[in-house]
């Protein structure tokens, strides 16, 4: 990845569940990467087409353009009680870093959302 971080910020609860939050993540000319897995070099074939669907999806700059503030998104990630807290913490805030991203939005179960 290349870009700019200028700010981030995010909190989240975690219980034996889940874990739920919100991200502000701000950034700036964001272009993603997808990288060989063996030698870390830039992808070719298959991983090239990636990169270029990835960064045609991606949003390249939070605050957005037109309304010039930071979008903020929840986080939202179930727990896996079997391993350790360290996964559910990057879980989590891979949950709020995808979303900031554009790559879709943290999806809370039916009934919870009413809660908050």
């Amino acid at each position: 990845m290349d870009g700019t971080v200028t700010d981030g910020n995010w909190q989240f609860t975690l219980t034996d569940d889940e874990a739920i939050g919100e991200m502000k993540f701000a950034y700036s000319d964001l272009k993603i990467q997808f990288l060989d897995s063996l030698t870390l070099e830039q992808g070719q074939g298959k991983l090239r087409i990636y990169t270029v669907g990835a960064n045609l999806l991606a949003k390249n700059n939070n605050p957005r353009a037109l309304s010039n503030r930071v979008v903020s998104r929840k986080i939202y990630q179930e727990r896996d009680k079997r391993k350790f807290v360290f996964s559910a913490w990057w879980k989590a805030t891979f949950s709020g870093l995808r979303s900031t991203l554009g790559f879709g939005r943290a999806k809370m179960p039916k009934g919870r959302e009413e809660e908050d």
